[in-house]
């Protein structure tokens, strides 16, 4: 079993974009958007959806496979953390078509293998929630031994200090590399 690798130094992003399109730390969505019925209402409908606004594309996205963009942010609390965010605006999975949900299946399929393949993660978790964010979008997690959630789910809110859980910067360039490899190959 492979152990939670860790980083001795922790360093703050920088909000820059790279080279390769993804960025360091994109903005952040949270609050309690069901207690505003008109933002919900705006958000469900993708009329305030800040993914669908400007170009319709996410933040950070490392690779565009069929029904979704893979996407991962060096700012993430988590070494290996990445994002499926799906094309267009759906809230729900069953607002998916059959081909459409098969698709989206694919590649969570081909991004759950890649991750486990370049992090040598002992399990993915994956997390579908929305509750701040409506826009269907799927979470993975790799887990490690020794990681901080070892004895459970992860809970970023229960977490002290996840620094030596990251990545800096170079190493952070060399994950993404190999991500994008992996899921293409796939």
């Amino acid at each position: 079993m492979r152990r939670c690798p860790r980083v001795a130094t922790f360093r703050v992003s920088d909000g820059t974009a790279g080279k390769e399109g993804y960025m360091d730390e994109g903005p952040k969505f949270y609050g309690r958007p069901w207690r505003d019925p008109e933002r919900w209402r705006a958000l469900l409908s993708g009329e305030a959806c800040p993914i669908c606004a400007g170009d319709g594309k996410p933040y950070g996205i490392v690779a565009e496979l069929d029904a979704s963009y893979l996407t991962t942010e060096r700012g993430t609390p988590f070494r290996g953390y990445c994002c499926l965010v799906l094309k267009r605006h759906a809230v729900e999975l069953h607002d998916l078509g059959d081909e459409e949900a098969a698709s989206l299946m694919d590649d969570m399929r081909r991004t759950s293998r890649a991750l486990q393949q370049v992090t040598g993660a002992v399990k993915v978790n994956v997390d579908i929630h929305g509750n701040t964010l409506p826009h269907l979008h799927a979470h993975f997690f790799p887990r490690y031994v020794g990681d901080p959630y070892e004895d459970g789910p992860i809970d970023l809110s229960r977490s002290e200090d996840t620094r030596e859980f990251t990545y800096d910067p170079e190493e952070f360039r060399t994950f993404v590399e190999e991500l994008r490899a992996a899921v293409e190959a796939d």
